[in-house]
C-alpha cells in the first residue's frame, strides 16, 4: 500500500500513527488482480450486450489491465474462463 505524505513522514510512522486509516485502506482498496477480475467481468458484460463473440486478442484489449505474461494465474484463469463463455 502506497500512502503519499508529501514528504511530512514516511509510511511507516502514518500507519503506525493512524492504524484505524490504515486499516480502512486495506478494506476499501482492491488489489491489482481485484480490478483485473473486475475489469474482465465487465468486458465480458459488455460484449454480450453487443451480441458479440470477441477474440481473446479484442477481449484482452478491451480490458486493458497490461501484458497478459504480467498478470497472476489467478487472473489468467478467470480471464480464459469467460473468454470460452463468450463463444
Amino acid at each position: 500500500m502506497k500512502i503519499k505524505t508529501d514528504g511530512l513522514f514516511d509510511r511507516d510512522t502514518v500507519i503506525k500513527e493512524l492504524p484505524r486509516m490504515a486499516q480502512a485502506l486495506e478494506e476499501a482498496v482492491e488489489t491489482g488482480d481485484q480490478f483485473a477480475i473486475r475489469r474482465i467481468r465487465w468486458a465480458a458484460e459488455s460484449f454480450r450486450k453487443e451480441c458479440v463473440a470477441p477474440s481473446m486478442r479484442t477481449l484482452w484489449g478491451r480490458i486493458c489491465v497490461g501484458k497478459r505474461s504480467h498478470v497472476s494465474s489467478e487472473v489468467v484463469v478467470v480471464f480464459e474462463e469467460v473468454w470460452r463463455s463468450l463463444q
